[in-house]
């Protein structure tokens, strides 16, 4: 058996996996047979996020605070 490691997979998500057997060589190799899907695998939820918060706005409070509203960024790479 043949052990296989797949690289750069993003952090928090969900991934399914198959095999395909193909016979020829080069260009001319074509797909002979697929596996079914594997079960869904996650990867572990943790990581910086992979894009940024977009901010929506900013406010200024008293007392030196500020209130800012932002949306999620898109691949989060966690809860938040």
């Amino acid at each position: 058996m043949k052990q296989v490691t797949v690289l750069r997979l993003k952090p928090f998500t969900s991934y399914q996996f198959r095999l395909v057997a193909e016979v020829g060589e080069g260009d001319l190799k074509h797909p002979l047979a697929y596996s079914a899907p594997s079960l869904g695998v996650s990867t572990k939820p943790e990581g910086p996020p992979s894009t940024p918060p977009m901010i929506l706005s900013v406010q200024r409070l008293p007392n030196m605070n500020i209130n800012i509203t932002f949306l999620p960024p898109e691949f989060p790479n966690g809860k938040m």
